[in-house]
Order: C-alpha cells, then structure tokens, then sequence
C-alpha cells in the first residue's frame, strides 16, 4: 500500500465511523489522538496531520507517561513523542500536545482503590487524562491506534478466557479507532515508507501476557495450519455483535428484578446487571465469572430471604432487606466511601478503623469503635455506611 493509500484508507475510515469535517469546522472543534510513541499510534499521527491540513483543523495529542515500566524506558517514550510533535508543527501542521506525567504511585494508587490489576489501573488513570484533554480542548472525536491484529488477538483472547464480549468497538462515545481494519503489516510498512522511526514498548516482547502467548505462540500457528482464519474470526464476530445488540436494546427496556426470576433469562438478566453496574461507574470490562456468580447469589439471597453484598471497583451490588441494589461506592473528603450490610457478631474493617459488633444480654446491639459505644435497637442485618454531603460530620451511618 502507497503512503497516499494508507492516508486514504483512514480518512474513509473517519468518514464510514461518521465524522464529518465541514461540521467539525463549524463547531470549531479540534480532533484527539492518544500517542505512546509506539508504531500504531505514530502512524495515526502522521495519516491525521496530512488528513487535517487538507481539512483546516487542529489535532491535540495526549501523551501519558504511566511510569509502570522502566523510567529510562517511559521518559524516552515522552521524550520521543515530543518531539515529534514539535517538528510536526515546524513542518506547519496545527498540531498540539498535552503531556501527562504521572507520579510514580499514581497507578499503583489507582490499583489499590479500585481493586484491580495494573494493566487496568493503567487504563483507568489514562482515560482520565484522555477525558480531561477532550473537555478542555473541545475534542469532538479522540483516536486511539487500535489495529486490525489487536482486534484479532483481543477477539481469540476474550473466547480463551471465557468471556461473553468479543472484538475492540471501532466507535465508542467520543473514542474513534480509524486503523481497526488497517494490519500491523500495514502500519509498519507505510512507516518505512515514510522513513519514520518509532518506539517499542519492551513489555510487547515478554510473554508474560496473555495477548503475548497469543500474539508470538497462537497467531503463528493460525497463519501456518488455518487458512482464512482471520475472515472467520470477524464473520464469527460481526454476528456475536448483531446479538449483542439484540440484547443491549431488549437489556434497556427490562428491569434487573423480574428476569432474575426466570430461569430462561439468564443472559437477559446477565446483560442487565452489566448495564446496571455500567450506569453506577465501572468503566472496565466486568468478567463474566463475576456477573454469572452475582445472578447466583443474588437469586440465593432472593430464595432465602437473606441479604449479601459484593463489591467490584467502583460499584457494589447484592440485596437488602428483599431488594436488589446496584449502587456506585463515593468518596467522602477524607476517606473512601463505604456501605457494609452487618448480618452477625463480629469484628469489621472500615477505612476509619475496626468496628466490633455484638449483642448485649442478646437483645439490643452494640457497634464499638474507638472507645465509643453505640447501642440500636434493631436486629440484624443493618447497614453501616459514609456518610453523605448535608448529613451530619460523624464516622459512620447506621440504617436499619
């Protein structure tokens, strides 16, 4: 494919997924791009400036600098990436760039507070900083560098690990991925064309991950012993996404409690409460282990008229008291925020400190925590949560 080639395959990729530029230059809006340095991103970088030249309007790069890996490494990257920014706009193309140099703990952090592993961590803190460029620069469409083999290989991983999802969206809100049918082949070969350097995340050459078993071990066998397996893998995919939507619309109109009843609903209801928990603020992918546990529990807990609670990132859900509940975990000024159903005695962990519960003369109940006794009348389950903004400055609430 000739360099012109590429440029055009990619604009009438922007133009398929719905991006109009005449309204874009109405509306004065800019074009976003996230850009690691690495081959896909780079060469979005150089379609995008040849497209929005011709167009008139700028492009905004973000750049994160997660430091989750080496800091010669990650610094290099930042480095790379400014100053390719930085010639591009000596060359004349309307291009700026925002860098986000996070600190050290800053992924870590997340990990912790969200309870997930670092490569989702990474995910999280990085789309912030994309949400936060798209607000500030009045970013209409952000360009992530997704290509046709990352689709491929998420595809192959998502059916391993036994996940009901399947390939990379091409568009999803504001993010557009214009080398989602484009190979890597491609890519790199439109960059030697254009005598374009780029980096190389060392990360992408252990196989430590499972995209990596997949990409150095899988992938080549596929090629050697399968013919046609790509065009079969999309086939297979463009007809999970036809139900998928089936599903998300019969999903809107539905509410989680009835299909919870009905044994034949289960992807129903499945597909419900991942709604559910979408709309309370879990932004990454929630496995289908955990959704098929929590119909599990939830209908156990129905059935048995007792109350339970799980929590995942952001999000808790479970029953109360006969209802079931999907609910977004806030914070408070100081401290995570919190919602513990208490069904027994016993000792409880809270990001204040430890509370001990007990009966006292197994009647009225005593919750004891630093040094101060509090007696309530109620029997189990209650509720011990944060308290929220207009209530009154305590450590804890109580709700029976």
């Amino acid at each position: 494919m000739s360099q012109t080639g590429f440029v055009d395959k990619v604009r009438n990729s922007l133009v398929a997924y719905g991006v109009s530029f005449e309204e874009l230059r109405k509306n004065k809006s800019s074009f976003g791009l996230g850009i690691s340095g690495g081959a896909d991103s780079v060469s979005l970088f150089l379609a995008l400036c040849d497209i929005l030249r011709k167009e008139k309007l700028p492009l905004v790069c973000v750049t994160v600098n997660h430091h989750i890996r080496e800091k010669t490494e990650t610094d290099g990257d930042m480095k790379f990436v400014i100053n390719l920014c930085h010639q591009a706009s000596k060359k004349g193309f309307d291009v700026d760039l925002e860098v986000f140099d996070l600190t050290e703990n800053q992924v870590k952090i997340a990990e912790k507070e969200r309870r997930c592993g670092t490569e989702e961590a990474a995910r999280f803190v990085r789309y912030n900083c994309f949400e936060s460029a798209i607000s500030k620069n009045h970013i209409e469409y952000f360009c992530l560098a997704h290509n046709l083999n990352d689709n491929l290989e998420t595809i192959l991983m998502r059916f391993l690990k036994g996940s009901g999802a399947g390939g990379i969206e091409a568009v999803r809100g504001k993010y557009i991925r214009p080398l989602i049918n484009i190979s890597r082949n491609e890519i790199e070969a439109f960059l030697e064309d254009r005598g374009q350097e780029f980096r190389t995340d060392s990360t992408n050459l252990s196989d430590d991950y499972l995209r990596n078993k997949i990409r150095h071990n899988l992938v080549p066998v596929l090629e050697d012993n399968i013919p046609g397996w790509k065009e079969a893998l999309l086939t297979g995919e463009d007809k999970r996404r036809a139900d998928s939507l089936f599903l998300e619309k019969l999903a809107s109109e539905t509410d989680l409690s009835p299909c919870l009843f009905d044994k034949g609903k289960e992807a129903l209801a499945s597909r419900v409460l991942l709604r559910e928990m979408n709309l309370a603020g879990v932004s990454e992918r929630i496995p289908s282990a955990f959704i098929n546990d929590m119909i599990f529990e939830i209908r156990k807990a129905l059935r048995e008229g007792k109350s339970f609670s799980k929590r995942f990132s952001s999000c808790e859900c479970g029953v109360y008291k006969g209802q079931v509940f999907v609910k977004t975990l806030e914070k408070t000024q100081t401290d995570s925020g919190f919602f513990d159903i208490i069904e027994k005695e016993g000792e409880y962990d809270f990001p204040f400190g430890k509370v001990s519960v007990y009966k006292e003369d197994g009647k009225s109940i005593q919750i004891v925590t630093e040094g101060k006794t509090v007696t309530i009348s109620s029997d189990f389950p209650f509720v011990i949560r944060s308290p929220v903004l207009g209530e009154k400055k305590q450590l804890f609430v109580i709700e029976s």
